[in-house]
């Protein structure tokens, strides 16, 4: 009996135990007002120079969690737990969303890689806006690696005829290495908002998955030895 126990223990630590390298960062999740909170960052760019928001108050969506560049000057990404309508701005309770300021900068959500493993990550876009003159919002990707150049891939836009667009994808990344995603404006910074979910995920490492199998082996042994005990 007790050897039954150890299997069937051993079997449910490594079911819990590969779940563990699994981790999921999500940017709306994290998102809590200050730079760096789950891993992400956000501020302005002309593509080239990175500037990181500085403040998390006056926030131009009321009743939201924000990060900005200074008050009031919109440019800012921001997160509600309720969804509404505010200016011809739909906020949304499921993604942040992202206005980037009237001039040529534009804004950026970023992850930061804290360890060397292979990743899976995914973002989606979405018009925020009611007004139908919008033109394009331009998205595209950037890579940072750790001590290295941006470079930069175009990745599409948002506009009313394609309010979103969702784009992903699966690689080996190192620790210090930045990911994410430059969301442009197009002139009217009233008008530019941009819904933005954002999930990076790590993949389980071999070892991990072959503890993961090994565990349902050992639940499957300590079944079938159950059964026979009691046949």
């Amino acid at each position: 009996m007790f050897k039954l126990f150890a299997v069937a223990a051993l079997g449910a630590a490594a079911l819990t135990a590969a779940p563990a390298a699994a981790v999921t960062y999500d940017a709306f999740a994290s998102f809590t007002g200050v730079q760096g909170a789950g891993g992400f960052s956000y501020g302005t760019t002309d593509g080239t120079v990175f500037t990181p928001f500085a403040v998390n108050t006056n926030c131009y969506v009321a009743g939201a969690l924000c990060l900005a560049d200074l008050p009031f000057s919109v440019a800012a990404v921001s997160k509600s737990a309720t969804a509404f309508t505010q200016g011809g701005i739909v906020v949304p309770n499921d993604r942040l969303v992202v206005v980037p300021v009237n001039t040529a900068l534009s804004t950026y959500v970023a992850f930061t890689i804290g360890q060397s493993n292979d990743y899976t990550y995914s973002a989606e876009f979405n018009q925020q806006t009611t007004n139908p003159a919008v033109g394009d919002v331009t998205i595209t990707e950037f890579y940072t690696p750790f001590g290295g150049a941006t470079q930069l891939f175009p990745t599409g836009g948002v506009n009313q005829g394609q309010p979103d667009i969702f784009t992903g994808f699966s690689t080996f990344l190192n620790a210090g290495d930045v990911i994410g995603y430059i969301i442009d404006r197009n002139g009217d910074n009233t008008s530019d908002a941009t819904g933005v979910s954002f999930v990076v995920s790590q993949v389980p490492e071999p070892a991990s998955w072959a503890l993961m199998i090994a565990g349902f082996g050992m639940v499957g042994v300590a079944s079938r030895r159950r059964s026979a005990l009691a046949a």
